[in-house]
């Protein structure tokens, strides 16, 4: 049940970034649900600062809070340091596992250096991984859907209803904002319930990701900071002061 309201969730977002102001009937249409569900969902999306309701309808909230880097502009921006956090996730990957590696910059340094020699699944949502797992011969599930160009990342219902069949021993995510308050964030909502139902059925989850990250906050929450391991070269007092946070040490 909860999966099916997930689902319903996501579709509403679809249709809101196509339509940006829909109404309630058209809702219950595209879903199949009942008015009063739609109304509980829409609900709750406002109260996670998703879209604002109106009389008969919703509104798609649009701020900057969504603005994201395209892929280029985010793969040539502190290089260095995710090379240094790729080569640290690489080192925790056992034998034996079957890993989520999310789509973003941070998380292609992993695979980067992910050793060829150990026995392991990957499955990815992004293009460019799955290209590189290939041509180093590593084991590789690449998830359908639709491309989503500016991160070429694969979202979209399917994936979701994918993810939800699957089990990881380690998932490994990248994020575009990380706080104490809000928690870990990024702009599109469809990539947050994909990194949220990634989290849900995965053994142990990280986010990787560069120092810049700390301190921002973008629109669509993804999880609690104590929900995650964070990988990072360096971390804010409030990270190292907390003893409910968990981090990995990076070598620089």
């Amino acid at each position: 049940m909860k999966v099916l309201t997930e689902l319903r969730e996501q579709k509403i977002l679809q249709m809101l970034n196509q339509k940006k102001i829909i109404r309630l009937e058209e809702l219950t249409a595209s879903t199949g649900a009942s008015i009063a569900t739609i109304r509980r969902d829409v609900r709750k999306l406002e109260d996670q600062g998703a879209l604002v309701r109106l009389h008969g309808g919703v509104k798609l909230i649009e701020a900057s809070l969504q603005e994201e880097p395209d892929f280029n502009s985010k793969a040539h921006a502190h290089v260095d340091e995710k090379v240094r956090v790729g080569k640290k996730a690489a080192q925790l990957v056992k034998s034996n596992e079957v890993i989520f590696v999310d789509a973003g910059t941070s998380t292609e340094q992993l695979v980067k250096y992910l050793n060829p020699k150990i026995d392991v699944l990957v499955v990815t949502n992004s293009v460019n991984i799955a290209n590189n797992l290939s041509e180093r011969e590593i084991e590789t599930y690449i998830l359908g859907g639709k491309l989503k160009l500016s991160t070429r990342a694969i979202t979209g219902m399917e994936v979701l209803e994918q993810i939800s069949n699957l089990n990881f021993d380690r998932a490994f995510i990248g994020i575009n904002g990380v706080t104490l308050k809000n928690g870990l964030t990024t702009p599109d909502p469809q990539e947050a319930e994909i990194k949220k139902m990634v989290l849900k059925h995965s053994k142990k989850a990280y986010c990787m990701l560069d120092y810049s990250k700390f301190d921002t906050t973008t629109f669509a929450k993804v999880a609690d900071v104590e929900e995650v391991e964070l990988i990072a070269e360096k971390y804010p007092d409030w990270v190292l002061n907390n003893q409910n946070i968990q981090y990995v040490e990076v070598d620089k």
